[in-house]
């Protein structure tokens, strides 16, 4: 029995992404400061002016869902009946080049 229980749980631990750089020790923050903090981290990284195609790679190998026709990208996790769902959008010239670029925090919950 014990052995079964540890499979399970070595199971649905192997399926874990891990926490993005880009959202990590943001715990015990209001939605509007992770997004603050995120905003902050994504133009120190990606500045206005930047190429829009660095920022899609990057947060594709965060694991964050990537959209780049809807200019949008994010990581979700699942507890119980809730998902915490870490966001970004930006917004690029006809160049590719980045001229809005924030993050985003929310909740959505069944």
């Amino acid at each position: 029995m014990k052995f079964a229980i540890l499979l399970a749980a070595a199971l649905l631990l192997a399926g874990c992404t891990p926490q993005p750089p880009l959202i990590r020790d943001l715990k015990g923050q209001s939605y509007e400061a992770i997004g603050a903090t995120m905003t902050q981290r994504l133009l120190a990284k990606s500045p206005l002016g930047s190429p829009e195609s660095a920022l899609v790679s990057e947060l594709g190998r965060q694991h964050f869902r990537v959209k780049p026709a809807k200019h949008y990208a994010e990581f979700s996790r699942t507890r119980l009946l809730c998902s915490m769902v870490w966001a970004v959008r930006w917004d690029a010239d006809g160049s590719g080049r980045l001229t809005r670029l924030e993050g985003q925090s929310y909740a959505v919950c069944a």
